[in-house]
């Protein structure tokens, strides 16, 4: 008898020894926050994810655009302290809306305040300056809801570690297109205009009111005198038409997919992939065909 106490004994000390180590994350943190985007929760755990549980509203390797959030998700979501997201999505701005309904003290923070894009959202964090401006928002969000001064300083700190890491990306884009004799590119998608800040010139076959007979054909010169050996991909889309045709009459073409960083999935997640890792192969694919 007083065998099987002492086992009992032993085994609920295990038990909650056990509970005790599984929820150290949690209680060690004091606040819950989700995001929208990737790109937004990366900027969040760097500035502040030693402090704070950070959890996005979409499951890894969504497509965003096509995910919409249940009134049960609302509700739950709306239970943490804080909400960051891209206000220049609209179904976001939504989102926000209808979590402040559910909870008057729920903090929220618009990572993308005073931004604009001019042909996709995906702009403005696949433009390092702009993601520096989305993270200096969400800097500035965090320390209007902070009260501690030691945490402030943190964040500032990598703030400015963050900065550095996006001035070199960004340092980097401009220098593969001003040391490429043909810093030309030929892409699927008007997203990747944005690259023409940096000195690129970006012939883009999407197929709308810009694809002209002019633009078709400098394409066509370009892969056939051996300008170009790719044509950029959205990761997310497949080849249209025009791009099917081109490859069918010229052999020396490939398509490269360039990541529009929108989503991890959960493999990527697990071999620590991240926005600076991917950024970098992006940068790397299109070094490779303005310097061959």
């Amino acid at each position: 008898m007083k065998n099987k106490l002492l086992l009992i004994i032993a085994a609920i000390f295990i038990m909650v020894t056990l509970s005790g180590c599984s929820n150290n994350k949690d209680e060690n943190k004091e606040m819950t926050a989700y995001t929208s985007v990737y790109p937004v929760e990366y900027i969040l755990d760097n500035l502040y994810g030693d402090e704070i549980e950070i959890y996005s509203i979409y499951p890894d390797g969504t497509n965003y655009k096509n995910y919409e959030l249940t009134n049960k998700q609302i509700q739950d979501y709306s239970n943490a302290e804080l909400f960051v997201y891209n206000g220049t999505i609209q179904k976001e701005k939504d989102y926000a809306v209808e979590l402040l309904n559910e909870n008057k003290n729920l903090k929220i923070i618009d990572a993308s305040q005073g931004m604009n894009y001019t042909n996709d959202v995906s702009e403005n964090w696949l433009n390092p300056s702009n993601y520096l401006m989305m993270a200096s928002n969400i800097k500035n969000g965090l320390e209007e809801y902070i009260n501690e001064r030691i945490e402030i300083d943190k964040i500032n700190e990598n703030y400015e570690n963050l900065k550095f890491e996006l001035t070199e990306l960004d340092a980097e884009l401009s220098e593969a297109a001003s040391s490429s004799d043909n810093p030309t590119i030929i892409v699927s998608d008007d997203t990747f205009k944005y690259l023409e800040k940096y000195g690129f010139t970006v012939i883009s076959l999407e197929e709308n009111n810009n694809l002209t007979e002019k633009v078709l054909t400098e394409a066509r010169r370009l892969i056939s005198n051996g300008t170009c050996d790719y044509i950029f991909l959205k990761d997310d889309e497949e080849e249209n038409e025009t791009i099917k045709k081109l490859k069918n009459s010229y052999s020396n073409i490939q398509t490269v997919s360039l990541n529009t960083i929108s989503t991890l999935s959960a493999t990527q997640r697990k071999d620590k992939i991240d926005y600076m890792s991917i950024m970098q192969d992006n940068i790397n694919s299109i070094k490779l065909e303005v310097n061959d």
